[in-house]
């Protein structure tokens, strides 16, 4: 079965913290199926996900439960340093 415009009744999302895109295609061996799944993504082109900034676990995830950027949810991270008043 191809891809599909038909909206998804379920979706799995895999997420490998800390694993970039580069590394999956450097290293296709290491992680068989992982590899094994790009030609099956979106138009088969295994086109990688943009992180948004700042590009922590902490807010990374907050903005993949929210659907929002973390200047909107408000979870930048662990601590961030406000360079203009020096709060964290």
């Amino acid at each position: 079965a191809g891809a599909s415009d038909s909206p998804a009744d379920r979706v799995c999302v895999f997420l490998v913290d800390g694993m970039g895109w580069e590394i999956l295609r450097q290293h296709p061996d290491e992680a068989p199926f992982l590899t094994s799944l790009l030609p099956g993504s979106v138009n088969g082109t295994g086109t990688p996900l943009t992180s948004g900034f700042p590009s922590t676990t902490a807010a990374s995830l907050a903005s993949v439960g929210t659907g929002l950027a973390p200047g909107v949810h408000g979870l930048p991270g662990y601590t961030a340093l406000n360079p203009a008043t020096g709060e964290l």
